[in-house]
């Protein structure tokens, strides 16, 4: 991003480099303005492959020190990536708005630029199998992580087995602190299966530490109002859908399974 090929011809001798190159040949990112009359020396030039003396230029001082500085943002990006354990990658620029998936794309829009997790409100993404639920939060969650937010993606099934692996390795508590300090946890397969007393209990611990400081986003094969069913316990219930719906976006899918229209595509090329 911060430096492309920014000198094309070798120097034998140390020289100025400002002396020797047009400053044409510098493609600068532009991304961040730096305090200028700083001296640069050999040492930090060397990291655009080029040999030189003192630099006493705030141009080249941007570009190396943009360099630098998107290379870490860009590692951190990457590093949250791996951290959130997504299903899929998926990135916000290929959702496929040419099938009618009963959200309109201003909905997406509004809810990519995370207004709500800045408001700590949950998101309930809801619709039939394959319609891109899963896709649509793990872009979510990418647009979420590359704005400096923190996201961690389960499936109820897997968050539950942790959960009761944790309680039975005495790591209960740091488990819900971790989960705690993260900005966004996403919960897939929601009410895929009915859900025991205990696991219950625990969803709600998580829920009740995250209410008002941090966003859960829920996607879900059931529409909402039948989220109740799926809870052995009717009490703890109430308790985890009042926590989950107060203050929520919605987004209700609908369509066809998208494996199956891009199975019927790929057929037809």
């Amino acid at each position: 991003v911060a430096i492309v090929m920014l000198f094309p011809m070798a120097v034998d001798e140390p020289q100025k480099c400002c002396d020797v190159y047009p400053l044409s040949h510098l493609i600068l990112p532009f991304q961040r303005f730096l305090k200028q009359g700083k001296t640069l020396w050999c040492t930090a030039i060397r990291f655009a492959g080029i040999k030189c003396a003192k630099v006493k230029t705030s141009l080249a001082e941007r570009v190396i020190l943009d360099a630098q500085v998107d290379l870490r943002i860009n590692r951190r990006i990457q590093r949250r990536i791996k951290e959130a354990e997504l299903k899929v990658l998926a990135h916000p620029g290929e959702i496929d708005y040419s099938i009618d998936r009963g959200v309109a794309k201003s909905q997406v829009a509004e809810v990519l630029s995370l207004g709500f997790i800045k408001r700590h409100h949950n998101l309930l993404v809801t619709g039939p199998t394959g319609c891109g639920k899963t896709y649509l939060v793990c872009a979510i969650a990418h647009s979420a992580i590359v704005a400096d937010h923190t996201v961690r993606y389960f499936r109820l099934s897997h968050l539950l087995e942790l959960i009761a692996i944790a309680r039975a390795d005495g790591t209960y508590k740091s488990f819900l602190t971790k989960l705690r300090t993260k900005d966004v946890v996403i919960i897939d397969d929601f009410g895929l299966a009915p859900i025991a007393s205990r696991g219950s209990r625990e969803l709600l611990d998580i829920l009740d530490e995250r209410i008002g400081v941090a966003t859960t986003i829920i996607a879900s094969q059931l529409p909402v109002s039948t989220w109740y069913q799926s809870f052995e316990d009717q009490t703890v219930a109430d308790a985890i859908l009042d926590r989950l719906v107060h203050d929520s976006l919605r987004l209700e899918m609908k369509g066809e399974s998208m494996r199956k229209l891009l199975a019927h595509r790929d057929e037809s090329t």
